[in-house]
């Protein structure tokens, strides 16, 4: 009995640092309302449109991507500052109380040194490594670059929101 009871215990708390380490930033939230659909899908184009440069627009899944966008990075570091961007995403839903709007801009750091130092701390010493192919000669200087998100952009989120309902109201009328 107590030897279930220990394996249930160490299980659970592996599902919840496994769902715990998986979490990701809840997008922020608002309801257009009882809006067409497509209309909907329109307005946030254009809306999106003023804040980011849109990469992909898809109407079926309703989901809207930014080109990532530079931007000065905030002074929370003391001994450097690296390059900073943000990554932009709007998704339109519907569902019986009408049309719904979620966007999320995550402010993202570059940290391709960090990320090698700290990889060679904790990878695994027993198993083959990287080579040094896969590590320092990608095709583009790009692909060797390594972004970690440094949160959200909360106040474009909320311009974003604002400004799509008012275009969604204009379009209905």
């Amino acid at each position: 009995m107590f030897r279930v009871m220990v394996t249930r215990a160490g299980l659970a708390l592996i599902v919840v640092g496994i769902l715990a380490g998986c979490q990701t930033t809840p997008m922020t939230t608002t309801r257009l309302g009882e809006v067409n659909y497509d209309a909907a899908f329109a307005a946030g184009r254009e809306v999106f449109g003023q804040y980011y440069t849109i990469e992909t627009a898809d109407a079926a899944t309703g989901v809207i991507t930014g080109v990532p966008k530079s931007v000065q990075p905030r002074p929370d570091r003391v001994l450097t500052s690296t390059a900073a961007r943000e990554v932009a995403k709007l998704r339109l839903r519907r569902d019986d109380e009408g049309v719904w709007a979620d966007v999320r801009v995550t402010v993202q750091r570059l940290d391709t040194t960090g990320y090698r130092n700290v990889e060679a701390l904790h990878g695994a010493r027993d198993l083959p490594r990287r080579t040094p192919a896969q590590d320092d000669a990608p095709l583009t200087p790009e692909q060797n670059e390594v972004w970690r998100a440094a949160g959200n952009n909360l106040q474009i989120e909320q311009r974003i929101l604002i400004d799509l309902v008012q275009a969604t109201k204009n379009k209905s009328e």
